[in-house]
């Protein structure tokens, strides 16, 4: 161990040594104090100091290499965990717009620029729900609203609302209130009817 020291310290020269030099005395120094640490509590009391010094100085030397590549070395801000309220008003215009249309989530994500899978954390933090699930309730509420208010036949009416074919749109109606969409657009009819009276 103590030629590996040694080595270390006679390659520092004296004056302002660079953090890669530094760094790779303190390397050396760790490795041959970690075989002696298992028998020793003395040595692995320095062990552990000698890692904590070669975790500081990892930082330095990295931002001593950003300082010689001319760039700020700044953490990047980390964006929030939700979205913001002028990401939800873009995502929610945009799929209220689109209902009709197949909405993936890389354009989803794109509108907003963020990866997919920040963007779906973000989502599920904001909404409580996927994005994926998300669209089938508005694409639901959609096909609510339009079986309540038009005589819209139910296949151009699944087509209206993004979904393939009439069946999926019942299977997927079905699963989200309990009733097929012919069931619910009579029943609703007659529930405005008495409130009309």
């Amino acid at each position: 161990m103590e030629a590996g020291v040694a080595g270390c310290v006679a390659s520092l020269r004296p004056g302002p040594a660079s953090a890669r030099q530094v760094l790779r005395g303190l390397m050396v120094i760790s490795r041959d104090l970690e075989e002696k640490a298992k028998a020793d509590a003395d040595v692995a009391a320095s062990l552990a100091v000698i890692v904590s010094a070669r975790q500081l100085v990892q930082r330095a030397y990295l931002r001593e290499d950003a300082g010689r590549a001319g760039e700020v070395k700044s953490a990047a801000p980390r964006r929030r965990c939700c979205l913001s309220s002028l990401e939800e008003t873009l995502i929610c215009k945009h799929i209220d717009a689109n209902l009709s249309e197949k909405l993936s989530l890389d354009r989803l994500s794109a509108i907003v620029r963020r990866g997919e899978r920040g963007f779906v954390r973000a989502f599920r933090a904001t909404f409580q729900c996927t994005p994926k699930e998300y669209v089938t309730l508005r694409r639901v509420e959609n096909a609510k609203m339009l079986l309540r208010e038009t005589d819209i036949p139910l296949s151009e009416l699944a087509l209206d609302c993004g979904y393939a074919d009439q069946a999926h749109l019942t299977r997927t109606f079905h699963a989200m209130t309990g009733e097929t969409p012919a069931r619910w657009r009579r029943v609703s009819r007659v529930v405005a009817s008495l409130g009309d009276n």
